[in-house]
């Protein structure tokens, strides 16, 4: 994109050379002869250079150039003076012109002058991205770790602060059920930034300066999604603090962008879990009905089993595992003869057979799905005896999955406190004692140990 360049000078001959040199070096050249109009002109298009004469109908150069500044406070101006003006020119470099031209100047004085100024414009530019790229990565491990908007706003915040020199700031994200701007976090808390002002400028959507507040757009995805606002600098801000702001601002918006993704998919692979957990629980439930004697068999397991894993300090995961686990240690019944699981009288020897084949049924049920790999090991177990005796491949001690030894404990003290159609239950005390009993034997007697200080809290 070729660079813009706005000339003003009431005398036509002058704003004709300038044309016609600046045309033939590349640039696209917009002239006027009233300052009054350039002022608007200039501040509802983007130039990259403004080339002024100092003596104007209805407003001079230096007018001009202060008026042009409130807005776009970074904007470079050469001055073009004459007639004994000089102290007028000395005023302008005074206020941030980058150079002067004395008429009748050379064309060549007039290439120089533009080449100068754009080089010297672009080279602190470059200076600053490559402090601000500098800064950037250093933060940018902080940002990338952070899955908190407020905490990610308040490192670039901060950084922003450092870089510009101002003492306070703001962020500002917009409610997009409302339309308002909403303030994530500022320094100081009760940072006074006028509404009327800071709605103006988002609605602008472009960086501005106005009354010694810096205000920098925050986008995502090429659309705004609030701003930055910051003030408090000793002096004016700079160029290279706008740049700085802004690159910071991109920085963040990407940040929040990225944030909220992560949000969203975290929600919906939440509820994608307790859509799995609620359908195994229903599995659970539908297998518990198929017998009146153990109606809620699989839930009271759970709840022994997490209060056993909880004593213990297991972490999320694992307490999430045990939970899951213990709900689906009988899903291999679904295999299993219903009058078996009816029957109000004891097993004969070939009924026990087909019975103890329901942890293998429940490994072929669960091994198909991807999400159970953690538990079939688990199911597959439950069954087995710390001194190697049980079923179905009889390991014994540290061999058999913790939480299966856990499950273990669990489901035979709800079958002894529960009524059986050939039994009533012996109770609470008779179970413990049971429990006590076999341990090390039928149990590991730690899990037992744990289980009995568990029940003592719960009581």
């Amino acid at each position: 994109m070729r660079p813009k360049i706005l000339v003003i000078d009431d005398e036509l001959i002058i704003r004709d050379i300038c044309s016609g040199v600046l045309n033939n070096m590349g640039f696209d050249v917009y002239t006027t002869g009233d300052a009054l109009y350039a002022l608007n002109y200039s501040l509802s298009e983007n130039f990259d250079l403004i080339i002024t004469d100092v003596r104007m109908p209805r407003m001079n150069g230096i007018e001009l150039m202060k008026n042009v500044r409130k807005a776009k406070p970074f904007m470079p101006f050469i001055v073009i003076t004459g007639y004994g003006t000089y102290d007028m020119a000395v005023e302008a470099l005074r206020e941030g012109a980058y150079d002067f031209i004395n008429k009748p100047f050379r064309i060549e004085e007039l290439k120089i002058s533009v080449k100068n100024t754009l080089e010297k414009m672009e080279m602190s530019r470059e200076l600053n991205r490559l402090k601000v790229f500098s800064h950037i990565s250093m933060v940018s491990e902080l940002i990338v770790l952070s899955r908190d908007k407020i905490q990610a706003s308040g490192i670039i915040l901060e950084s922003i602060l450092r870089e510009t020199g101002a003492a306070e700031g703001a962020v500002l994200i917009e409610n997009t059920s409302t339309g308002e701007l909403v303030k994530l976090l500022s320094v100081p808390e009760n940072i006074d930034i006028d509404n009327e002002i800071l709605l103006e400028n988002y609605a602008e959507n472009t960086v501005r300066f106005i009354s010694d507040f810096l205000y920098i757009p925050l986008r995502a995805s090429n659309k705004k999604i609030g701003m930055i606002v910051i003030t408090g600098k000793e002096g004016a801000f700079s160029q290279a603090d706008m740049e700085t702001a802004v690159l910071l601002a991109n920085h963040l918006g990407i940040s929040l962008e990225n944030i909220s993704l992560f949000e969203n998919l975290s929600e919906k692979i939440n509820q994608i879990e307790d859509l799995f957990f609620n359908t195994v629980k229903a599995m659970s439930m539908a297998i518990d009905a198929k017998s009146p004697w153990t109606k809620g068999h699989s839930e009271r397991v759970a709840k022994y089993s997490m209060m056993i894993a909880r004593e213990l300090k297991f972490d999320e995961e694992s307490l999430k595992l045990t939970e899951l686990s213990s709900i689906l240690h009988d899903i291999g019944k679904i295999g299993t003869y219903d009058y078996l699981l009816e029957k109000p009288g004891r097993f004969l020897p070939e009924e026990y057979e087909m019975v103890k084949k329901h942890p293998e049924k429940g490994v072929s049920i669960l091994s198909p799905i991807k999400e159970m790999s953690n538990i079939v090991n688990i199911v597959r177990h439950h069954h087995e005896r710390y001194d190697g005796k049980g079923y179905p491949h009889g390991i014994s001690g540290d061999n058999i999955p913790l939480i299966s030894r856990i499950i273990s404990v669990a489901d035979s003290y709800d079958s002894m406190t529960s009524d059986r159609p050939y039994r009533k239950t012996p109770g609470r005390e008779k179970a413990v004692d049971e429990l006590l009993r076999c341990s090390n034997s039928q149990f590991d007697g730690n899990i037992v140990r744990t289980f009995i200080k568990a029940l003592a809290a719960d009581s």
